[in-house]
Protein backbone atom coordinates (compact mmCIF):
# COMPACT_ATOMS: atom_id res chain seq x y z
CA UNK A 1 0.00 0.00 0.00
CA UNK A 2 2.81 2.41 0.16
CA UNK A 3 3.35 5.09 -2.03
CA UNK A 4 6.71 7.51 -2.48
CA UNK A 5 5.28 11.68 -2.76
CA UNK A 6 7.19 13.82 -5.13
CA UNK A 7 10.19 14.90 -3.17
CA UNK A 8 10.59 18.12 -5.17
CA UNK A 9 7.30 19.26 -5.68
CA UNK A 10 6.48 18.60 -1.71
CA UNK A 11 9.65 20.66 -0.85
CA UNK A 12 8.57 23.48 -2.68
CA UNK A 13 5.64 23.38 -1.26
CA UNK A 14 6.72 23.02 2.60
CA UNK A 15 9.40 25.38 1.78
CA UNK A 16 6.73 27.95 0.29
CA UNK A 17 4.04 27.61 3.27
CA UNK A 18 6.39 27.16 6.51
CA UNK A 19 8.60 29.89 5.39
CA UNK A 20 9.26 32.79 8.38
CA UNK A 21 9.67 36.11 7.55
CA UNK A 22 12.46 37.65 9.49
CA UNK A 23 11.48 41.51 8.66
CA UNK A 24 9.51 43.39 10.71
CA UNK A 25 6.76 43.78 7.71
CA UNK A 26 5.43 40.94 6.12
CA UNK A 27 7.10 39.08 3.36
CA UNK A 28 5.28 37.55 -0.25
CA UNK A 29 4.69 34.22 0.03
CA UNK A 30 6.30 33.79 -3.77
CA UNK A 31 3.17 31.27 -3.99
CA UNK A 32 -0.52 33.27 -5.37
CA UNK A 33 -2.84 32.82 -2.68
CA UNK A 34 -6.06 30.85 -2.75
CA UNK A 35 -8.54 34.15 -2.22
CA UNK A 36 -7.31 37.48 -0.23
CA UNK A 37 -8.75 39.52 2.67
CA UNK A 38 -7.96 43.30 2.19
CA UNK A 39 -10.54 44.47 5.45
CA UNK A 40 -7.47 44.71 8.21
CA UNK A 41 -7.34 48.02 9.81
CA UNK A 42 -4.13 49.81 10.41
CA UNK A 43 -3.81 48.52 14.20
CA UNK A 44 -5.08 44.79 13.04
CA UNK A 45 -2.37 44.99 10.77
CA UNK A 46 0.71 45.93 12.94
CA UNK A 47 -0.41 43.57 15.70
CA UNK A 48 -1.49 40.62 13.36
CA UNK A 49 -4.46 39.76 15.44
CA UNK A 50 -8.17 40.25 14.60
CA UNK A 51 -10.74 39.85 17.02
CA UNK A 52 -12.32 36.16 17.35
CA UNK A 53 -15.77 37.17 15.40
CA UNK A 54 -14.30 38.73 12.88
CA UNK A 55 -12.02 35.88 12.03
CA UNK A 56 -14.72 33.30 12.48
CA UNK A 57 -16.70 35.30 9.92
CA UNK A 58 -13.33 35.02 7.36
CA UNK A 59 -12.61 31.11 8.22
CA UNK A 60 -16.30 29.96 8.12
CA UNK A 61 -18.46 32.64 5.89
CA UNK A 62 -21.80 30.11 6.20
CA UNK A 63 -22.00 31.20 9.53
CA UNK A 64 -24.67 33.84 9.74
CA UNK A 65 -23.45 35.94 12.57
CA UNK A 66 -26.61 37.75 13.63
CA UNK A 67 -28.25 34.24 14.88
CA UNK A 68 -24.81 32.66 15.27
CA UNK A 69 -25.80 29.42 13.34
CA UNK A 70 -25.02 27.87 9.78
CA UNK A 71 -26.78 28.93 6.94
CA UNK A 72 -26.61 26.14 4.15
CA UNK A 73 -23.79 23.91 3.05
CA UNK A 74 -20.61 24.31 4.56
CA UNK A 75 -18.04 26.63 2.92
CA UNK A 76 -14.24 27.17 3.11
CA UNK A 77 -12.37 30.49 3.65
CA UNK A 78 -12.54 31.44 -0.02
CA UNK A 79 -16.54 30.29 -0.06
CA UNK A 80 -16.38 27.73 -2.33
CA UNK A 81 -18.68 24.78 -0.88
CA UNK A 82 -16.58 21.84 1.22
CA UNK A 83 -16.84 18.34 -0.51
CA UNK A 84 -18.19 16.63 2.85
CA UNK A 85 -18.16 13.57 1.80
CA UNK A 86 -15.70 12.08 4.66
CA UNK A 87 -15.64 8.16 3.91
CA UNK A 88 -12.52 6.46 3.32
CA UNK A 89 -13.25 3.63 0.54
CA UNK A 90 -9.36 2.03 0.63
CA UNK A 91 -9.90 1.53 4.84
CA UNK A 92 -13.69 0.73 6.23
CA UNK A 93 -11.77 1.66 9.67
CA UNK A 94 -11.80 5.07 9.36
CA UNK A 95 -15.05 5.74 8.26
CA UNK A 96 -16.58 8.37 9.61
CA UNK A 97 -19.89 8.71 11.00
CA UNK A 98 -21.19 12.20 11.68
CA UNK A 99 -24.75 13.22 13.24
CA UNK A 100 -24.82 16.89 15.12
CA UNK A 101 -26.05 17.64 18.15
CA UNK A 102 -29.50 19.00 17.74
CA UNK A 103 -29.89 23.22 18.46
CA UNK A 104 -26.10 23.39 18.09
CA UNK A 105 -25.55 27.38 18.64
CA UNK A 106 -22.20 28.96 17.12
CA UNK A 107 -20.07 30.42 19.56
CA UNK A 108 -16.73 32.17 19.89
CA UNK A 109 -14.96 29.98 21.83
CA UNK A 110 -15.60 27.47 18.92
CA UNK A 111 -12.53 28.91 16.72
CA UNK A 112 -9.24 27.41 17.75
CA UNK A 113 -6.39 29.48 16.57
CA UNK A 114 -2.67 28.90 16.70
CA UNK A 115 0.37 31.18 15.24
CA UNK A 116 2.21 28.45 13.15
CA UNK A 117 4.77 31.09 12.27
CA UNK A 118 5.99 34.62 12.36
CA UNK A 119 2.85 35.51 9.63
CA UNK A 120 1.00 32.49 9.64
CA UNK A 121 -1.51 31.66 11.75
CA UNK A 122 -3.75 28.22 11.66
CA UNK A 123 -7.52 28.80 12.33
CA UNK A 124 -10.31 25.94 13.12
CA UNK A 125 -13.90 27.17 13.26
CA UNK A 126 -15.13 23.90 15.07
CA UNK A 127 -18.50 25.75 14.49
CA UNK A 128 -20.60 21.62 14.42
CA UNK A 129 -20.81 19.74 17.70
CA UNK A 130 -21.78 16.10 16.98
CA UNK A 131 -23.06 13.39 19.28
CA UNK A 132 -20.06 11.27 19.09
CA UNK A 133 -18.10 14.26 21.06
CA UNK A 134 -15.72 15.51 18.15
CA UNK A 135 -16.50 18.81 16.89
CA UNK A 136 -16.82 19.28 12.77
CA UNK A 137 -15.96 22.46 10.73
CA UNK A 138 -13.96 24.77 7.96
CA UNK A 139 -10.00 25.38 8.48
CA UNK A 140 -7.69 27.63 7.23
CA UNK A 141 -4.25 28.74 6.92
CA UNK A 142 -4.16 32.46 6.94
CA UNK A 143 -0.89 34.59 6.31
CA UNK A 144 -0.80 38.36 7.25
CA UNK A 145 0.81 40.47 4.34
CA UNK A 146 1.22 44.10 3.88
CA UNK A 147 -2.22 45.07 3.20
CA UNK A 148 -4.30 42.01 5.00
CA UNK A 149 -4.63 38.59 4.45
CA UNK A 150 -4.10 36.00 2.33
CA UNK A 151 -5.63 32.53 2.41
CA UNK A 152 -2.92 29.40 1.52
CA UNK A 153 -4.66 26.54 3.00
CA UNK A 154 -8.54 25.68 3.04
CA UNK A 155 -10.58 22.44 3.74
CA UNK A 156 -12.53 21.00 6.83
CA UNK A 157 -11.57 19.18 10.24
CA UNK A 158 -13.18 16.54 12.07
CA UNK A 159 -11.75 16.50 15.45
CA UNK A 160 -12.10 17.33 19.41
CA UNK A 161 -12.24 20.92 20.17
CA UNK A 162 -11.79 21.05 23.97
CA UNK A 163 -8.16 21.70 25.37
CA UNK A 164 -6.93 21.89 21.11
CA UNK A 165 -3.47 23.25 20.25
CA UNK A 166 -2.62 23.26 17.05
CA UNK A 167 0.78 23.07 15.46
CA UNK A 168 1.76 22.66 11.91
CA UNK A 169 4.91 20.68 10.99
CA UNK A 170 5.61 18.22 8.09
CA UNK A 171 5.95 14.38 7.52
CA UNK A 172 7.51 12.88 4.52
CA UNK A 173 8.02 16.42 3.25
CA UNK A 174 4.04 17.59 3.28
CA UNK A 175 2.77 19.76 5.83
CA UNK A 176 0.69 18.30 8.45
CA UNK A 177 -1.59 20.05 10.84
CA UNK A 178 -1.11 18.40 14.38
CA UNK A 179 -4.36 18.61 16.61
CA UNK A 180 -3.97 18.04 19.77
CA UNK A 181 -7.28 17.74 22.30
CA UNK A 182 -9.26 16.06 25.08
CA UNK A 183 -11.75 13.43 24.31
CA UNK A 184 -13.85 13.27 27.58
CA UNK A 185 -16.51 10.96 28.35
CA UNK A 186 -19.86 11.47 30.37
CA UNK A 187 -17.92 11.32 33.73
CA UNK A 188 -15.54 14.09 32.43
CA UNK A 189 -12.54 11.41 31.95
CA UNK A 190 -10.96 12.76 29.33
CA UNK A 191 -8.09 11.16 27.15
CA UNK A 192 -5.65 13.28 25.71
CA UNK A 193 -5.95 12.74 21.45
CA UNK A 194 -2.89 13.61 18.90
CA UNK A 195 -4.46 13.59 14.97
CA UNK A 196 -2.66 14.29 11.95
CA UNK A 197 -4.35 16.02 9.35
CA UNK A 198 -2.35 16.26 5.42
CA UNK A 199 -2.37 19.70 3.60
CA UNK A 200 -2.72 18.11 0.53
CA UNK A 201 -2.46 20.38 -2.50
CA UNK A 202 -3.28 23.27 -0.46
CA UNK A 203 -6.22 21.59 1.19
CA UNK A 204 -6.80 19.59 4.74
CA UNK A 205 -8.02 16.00 3.70
CA UNK A 206 -7.76 13.25 6.41
CA UNK A 207 -6.32 10.24 5.07
CA UNK A 208 -6.20 6.84 6.98
CA UNK A 209 -3.14 5.07 8.94
CA UNK A 210 -1.69 1.87 8.01
CA UNK A 211 0.17 -0.32 10.23
CA UNK A 212 2.59 -2.69 9.72
CA UNK A 213 1.17 -5.89 9.66
CA UNK A 214 -2.44 -5.37 10.39
CA UNK A 215 -3.13 -3.03 7.36
CA UNK A 216 -5.75 0.28 7.74
CA UNK A 217 -6.28 1.09 11.28
CA UNK A 218 -8.17 3.96 11.16
CA UNK A 219 -7.73 7.85 11.13
CA UNK A 220 -4.69 9.45 12.33
CA UNK A 221 -6.13 9.87 15.49
CA UNK A 222 -3.66 8.42 18.69
CA UNK A 223 -4.50 8.41 22.16
CA UNK A 224 -1.82 9.63 24.26
CA UNK A 225 -2.22 7.48 27.01
CA UNK A 226 -3.52 4.22 27.65
CA UNK A 227 -3.81 2.00 30.76
CA UNK A 228 -5.42 -1.87 31.57
CA UNK A 229 -5.59 -4.27 34.21
CA UNK A 230 -5.33 -7.57 33.72
CA UNK A 231 -5.98 -10.26 36.69
CA UNK A 232 -3.00 -13.26 36.74
CA UNK A 233 -4.34 -15.58 39.10
CA UNK A 234 -6.63 -15.23 42.27
CA UNK A 235 -3.96 -13.25 43.82
CA UNK A 236 -1.78 -11.19 41.30
CA UNK A 237 -3.22 -8.23 38.79
CA UNK A 238 -1.02 -6.94 36.25
CA UNK A 239 -1.05 -3.04 35.25
CA UNK A 240 -0.21 -1.84 31.84
CA UNK A 241 0.57 2.05 31.15
CA UNK A 242 1.11 3.94 28.50
CA UNK A 243 2.32 7.42 27.55
CA UNK A 244 3.20 8.72 24.05
CA UNK A 245 4.74 12.40 22.75
CA UNK A 246 4.75 13.39 19.44
CA UNK A 247 8.13 14.60 18.61
CA UNK A 248 8.68 17.69 15.65
CA UNK A 249 11.76 16.72 14.57
CA UNK A 250 13.77 17.77 11.49
CA UNK A 251 12.85 14.60 10.02
CA UNK A 252 9.18 14.73 10.36
CA UNK A 253 6.84 13.31 13.01
CA UNK A 254 7.69 10.94 15.40
CA UNK A 255 5.90 8.65 17.63
CA UNK A 256 7.28 8.12 21.40
CA UNK A 257 5.52 5.59 23.56
CA UNK A 258 6.86 4.69 26.96
CA UNK A 259 5.39 1.18 28.35
CA UNK A 260 5.78 0.28 32.23
CA UNK A 261 4.03 -2.92 33.47
CA UNK A 262 3.58 -3.54 37.09
CA UNK A 263 2.37 -6.79 39.19
CA UNK A 264 -0.13 -5.93 42.09
CA UNK A 265 -0.69 -7.92 45.25
CA UNK A 266 -4.10 -8.88 45.60
CA UNK A 267 -3.84 -10.40 49.20
CA UNK A 268 -1.37 -7.11 50.40
CA UNK A 269 -3.43 -4.28 48.71
CA UNK A 270 -0.78 -1.94 51.02
CA UNK A 271 2.42 -3.50 49.40
CA UNK A 272 4.04 -1.01 46.84
CA UNK A 273 3.80 -2.47 43.10
CA UNK A 274 6.73 -4.81 41.58
CA UNK A 275 8.11 -3.54 38.46
CA UNK A 276 7.47 -6.34 35.89
CA UNK A 277 8.45 -4.78 32.24
CA UNK A 278 9.49 -1.29 30.68
CA UNK A 279 9.79 -0.84 27.11
CA UNK A 280 10.46 2.40 24.41
CA UNK A 281 9.83 2.64 20.86
CA UNK A 282 9.68 5.30 18.26
CA UNK A 283 8.20 5.18 14.84
CA UNK A 284 8.43 7.81 12.54
CA UNK A 285 4.43 8.75 10.88
CA UNK A 286 5.49 8.54 7.34
CA UNK A 287 3.31 10.22 4.89
CA UNK A 288 2.57 8.29 1.27
CA UNK A 289 -0.29 9.70 -1.40
CA UNK A 290 -3.04 8.27 -0.19
CA UNK A 291 -2.16 7.29 3.34
CA UNK A 292 -0.29 7.62 6.44
CA UNK A 293 2.24 4.55 7.84
CA UNK A 294 3.35 3.14 10.60
CA UNK A 295 6.37 0.67 9.77
CA UNK A 296 6.81 -1.19 13.10
CA UNK A 297 3.77 -2.92 15.23
CA UNK A 298 2.23 -0.77 17.95
CA UNK A 299 4.10 -1.10 21.37
CA UNK A 300 1.50 -1.34 23.60
CA UNK A 301 -0.75 -3.78 21.91
CA UNK A 302 2.97 -5.75 21.45
CA UNK A 303 3.22 -5.69 25.17
CA UNK A 304 -0.38 -6.69 26.36
CA UNK A 305 -0.16 -9.40 24.34
CA UNK A 306 3.24 -10.80 25.45
CA UNK A 307 2.66 -10.49 29.19
CA UNK A 308 -1.13 -9.58 29.86
CA UNK A 309 -1.40 -13.87 30.43
CA UNK A 310 2.16 -14.53 32.04
CA UNK A 311 2.11 -14.82 35.61
CA UNK A 312 4.36 -13.48 37.95
CA UNK A 313 7.82 -14.96 38.77
CA UNK A 314 7.62 -15.73 42.46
Amino acid sequence: MSSRPNRKRSELVFAALLGLGTACKPKPSGIPPLCKYDMASDAELESKALPPLTWLKVVSPSVEHTTMTRQGPLKDACARVVDEVREMPTCPAARIETVTKANDVVEAKDLVIAQVGADQTVLWAATDELVDGEAYGSIALARWTERGIEIHGTGAVQGYREGARMRLHHASGIPVLVLESDRCDAQRKCTRIGQFVPLLARKFREVPVFEAGRGCIGRAQFPLTRATEVKIDNRWVRRFRMSRSIELVNEGVVLTDLVTVEDFDGENPNNPPTPFRRATSTRPLLLGDTQFELRDEDLYDRVLRDYGNVRPDR
